[in-house]
């Protein structure tokens, strides 16, 4: 994940002038060493305010004041967002992806609608960046705003991170689509988004043009859905967007490995849960029912396994540290599978011999 800094000039469309943030501005800036967990950090800097958009004000100014861009910091892979949260509070440091997920866990704690969104960027001179970036998109009064806490915060020049304010609260997204492009079509926020051609020729057109598409509806849609099937409706999306860049490549696999890791750890759960039937001591003698109830839980696991194994075989990564993620499980789906079928073999040979004991 990197860090560009830009000297865009975007219309800011703040509810509330600049200067009636002033005293937001001046009490959010330093907290008490003492206060470090993201409830305790949120309930201190929020507590004096009413509206979202003061909270949300007071979030940005702490983060963007306190947290610093690691230029080395080499990113755990796929940190859930609570960890990725404490582990800007506990450094004082961190990459894009730090930023935004403190700033959500933040909002989330404070009852403020915020997402971290992945995505891509573009330089004022129009280059397109080899590194992926994540920001965040906030709901606010029934509008859907842009914040890009990392950029916000600070530049890096001569590998050393400069901090500078540079003040870009609640942008448009039909402003911000201009040098930031989600993997996710839907988190433009725009009701006729562009593709990655449009984004890589400068093509804005379409943002006059009218439209049935309702992203606000669409988003409500997509939270309401499992992790699995946002995580197949995204990659759709991602698919189906124009042309796809090595990033977008990247974050495809990352989507995959995801629903296989789900797939490998459901498939390990319903088999214990086999196990578990299958152990009970008021079953150490099985009955027809029993032994019908054990050949479900177990064949559910294994189509789990099947599915597991059929996604990481087919997964293909650039980078290197996932690419020994892949191989490791590729490793243990081989071995649970192996174990799966042996105890399907002995369960249909109890069951084809009437054998009330396995």
């Amino acid at each position: 994940m990197g860090i560009i800094f830009i000297g865009y000039v975007f219309i800011k469309h703040n509810a509330q002038p600049e200067n009636d943030y002033l005293y937001i501005d001046i009490q959010s800036k330093v907290i008490p060493d003492t206060i470090t967990g993201v409830k305790e950090i949120s309930e201190y800097l929020v507590g004096n305010y009413n509206s979202d958009e003061e909270k949300l004000r007071a979030l940005y100014i702490w983060i963007t004041h306190n947290i610093a861009y690691d230029v080395f910091l080499k990113l755990p892979a796929s940190p859930s967002p609570e960890e990725s949260a404490n582990i800007a509070i506990e450094n004082k440091k961190g990459v894009c992806q730090h930023y935004a997920d403190l700033l959500q866990q933040l909002c989330k704690a404070s009852g403020i609608e915020c997402y971290t969104v992945f995505g891509y960027t573009k330089t004022s001179e129009g280059e397109i960046s080899n590194l992926s970036h994540a920001w965040n998109v906030v709901h606010i009064d029934s509008t859907y705003f842009c914040i890009d806490a990392t950029w916000d915060a600070g530049y890096i020049r001569n590998n050393m991170f400069n901090p500078y304010f540079n003040d870009k609260f609640l942008v448009s997204p039909a402003l911000f689509i201009k040098d930031h492009m989600p993997f996710d079509p839907i988190w433009q926020c725009l009701n006729n988004p562009i593709n990655n051609n449009d984004f890589y020729s400068d093509d804005y057109s379409k943002l006059e043009l009218m439209s049935n598409f309702n992203y606000h509806d669409s988003i409500k849609v997509f939270e309401g859905l499992n992790e699995i099937d946002k995580l197949y409706a995204t990659t759709r999306r991602m698919m189906k967007n124009g042309k796809l860049n090595n990033l977008i490549r990247e974050q495809v696999t990352l989507n995959k490995f995801k629903l296989g890791q789900i797939s490998f750890n459901t498939a390990i759960e319903k088999y214990n849960t086999y196990v578990d039937y299958t152990n009970h001591p008021d079953r150490l003698y099985k009955t027809q029912s029993d032994l019908t109830k054990m050949r479900r839980l177990l064949n559910s696991a294994g189509i789990e396994f099947y599915e597991a194994e059929s996604i990481f075989q087919n997964l293909v990564s650039k980078d290197s540290i996932q690419r020994k993620q892949i191989m490791q499980l590729r490793i243990e789906v081989a071995e649970m599978i192996s174990i799966y079928e042996n105890t399907q073999n002995k369960l249909n040979y109890s069951i084809s011999n009437n054998k009330s004991r396995i």
